[in-house]
């Protein structure tokens, strides 16, 4: 990993006439060895460097001196530089630092925060602490753990001599760099933020913060959230592509449970449904109910060893390349069952040849179904189906969980009711701990983040 040093150049720099000890950048180089330094030099100083090259030439001759390269790049100030006004300089090292980072991705970056006026310190420290990215502000401590004294007069300066008599070429000098060691606030508040979504399972959210915030967040969180995101859009492929960047410690198999893959799908669509309701996106739910009520139903006959033939005609079709079958109502085979025959007569007056949809199989299924329970949890979603879905769909209102009481039922009732059948259809084959992985997954990201 490149290692890269931005630095502003200050009145100490490069080697300081009062103490004959390296400046802070030449300090920091000396100690660091960055592969690239970018110097922000002010129009003073810029005059000074182009007076006699003292600020590259020290440079240079620490390059020779102990068998390092070190790319450098000046940034010069404009004319109009106020070295003391913060604002300014929150601005402009933002806006450098970017561009670095554009420059070399990945880097290791350095901020001298001790170098330059009291405002760029200062915005270095404070773009540290928000910035978007890592970055690791370096203090250097004057040699006499003291204020430098009074500013002298930079023109009298011999750079040449000043390398000669710089004590800190001496073995064994001191290192006087020290890491400012201070949380990244930004990063903070978005872990927090990241938190706050992943609770209310609005992982899109989470995932856009986290691709923000590029290298400062745990990979096992980052490869979590995205298995969720998929996860939640019903999307298997997606999840297992993010999985496989989850280490072996994080227990995948209980936070996505993988059931087998005639029953994943209809599973996965009821804890899809179940945060609907979560998060009282009900109309949602509303349009949510009726395709895995048509399945549920289906499972249901197949439980109970009736074939959809045996009521329906089957015709297949193709759809996109895909062969399909499509189900009507036979009245000529319900009119050899009387006890159906009677309940669809009830239910439609006369048998004609109507679609499977989730209405004429609830009024099979009753028919069908020996235990109280199950028949009991069967009404209450072919109620809600019938009452619920068509006042939704022919009205413009309001979808607060009053009006579904008022049209058909009580929301958290209908599925757990659709709950209650998928399991009675699949025998026993889903884990009662399966229900919960979506919180365990959100349990365990949040415990990364921490």
């Amino acid at each position: 990993m490149k290692r890269i040093l931005f630095s502003p150049i200050g009145g100490n720099d490069p080697i300081g006439n009062d103490n004959n000890r390296d400046g802070s950048f030449l300090h920091i180089c000396r100690h660091y060895r960055p592969d690239k330094a970018y110097m922000y030099m002010s129009k003073e100083i810029l005059d000074y460097q182009n007076l006699d090259k003292r600020y590259t030439y020290c440079l240079d001759r620490l390059c020779e001196s102990i068998g390092i390269s070190v790319e450098c790049e000046i940034i010069a100030g404009g004319e109009k530089d106020n070295v003391h006004e913060y604002d300014y300089f929150y601005e402009k090292f933002g806006e450098v630092l970017r561009d670095i980072r554009r420059e070399n991705p990945n880097c290791e970056l350095l901020l001298n925060v001790s170098s330059g006026t009291p405002s760029m310190k200062t915005a270095l420290q404070v773009i540290a602490l928000l910035g978007d990215y890592d970055m690791t502000p370096v203090q250097v401590s004057s040699p006499n753990r003291a204020m430098n004294p009074g500013k002298e007069d930079r023109r009298d300066y011999v750079a040449e001599l000043r390398w000669e008599c710089n004590d800190d070429n001496a073995p064994g000098a001191e290192n006087r760099c020290a890491e400012v060691k201070s949380p990244n606030l930004l990063a903070l508040w978005r872990k927090d933020l990241i938190k706050k979504y992943v609770k209310v399972y609005d992982y899109v959210a989470a995932c856009r913060i986290a691709d923000d915030m590029a290298g400062r967040l745990d990979k096992d969180a980052a490869a979590l959230l995205r298995a969720c995101r998929c996860r939640l859009r019903l999307d298997t492929g997606g999840v297992e592509k993010a999985l496989r960047d989850v280490s072996d410690k994080i227990p995948k198999s209980l936070l996505f449970p993988q059931p087998s893959s005639d029953i994943r799908n209809v599973f996965e669509y009821l804890l899809w449904l179940e945060i609907k309701l979560k998060n009282e996106e009900y109309a949602d739910f509303i349009r949510g109910v009726t395709p895995v009520a048509d399945e549920i139903f289906r499972m249901l006959l197949a439980k109970i060893g009736i074939e959809l033939t045996a009521y329906y005609d089957a015709r297949e079709y193709k759809e996109n390349g895909k062969r399909k079958t499509r189900y009507t109502l036979s009245p000529e085979k319900v009119g050899k069952d009387p006890e159906v025959a009677a309940a669809f007569e009830s239910r439609y007056r006369n048998i004609d040849a109507r679609a499977l949809g989730t209405d004429n199989l609830g009024v099979l299924l009753d028919c069908k179904l020996k235990s109280k329970t199950e028949k009991d949890k069967l009404r209450i979603v072919s109620e809600f189906a019938k009452k619920d879905r068509n006042s939704f769909a022919h009205e413009i209102s309001a979808v607060t969980e009053e009006w579904m009481k008022g049209n058909g039922g009580e929301p958290k009732k209908v599925w757990k009711a659709l709950q209650h059948l998928f399991h009675y259809s699949v025998g026993g084959r889903i884990k009662e701990a399966y229900w919960a992985s979506y919180d365990a997954a959100n349990d365990e990201i949040e415990r990364l983040l921490t």
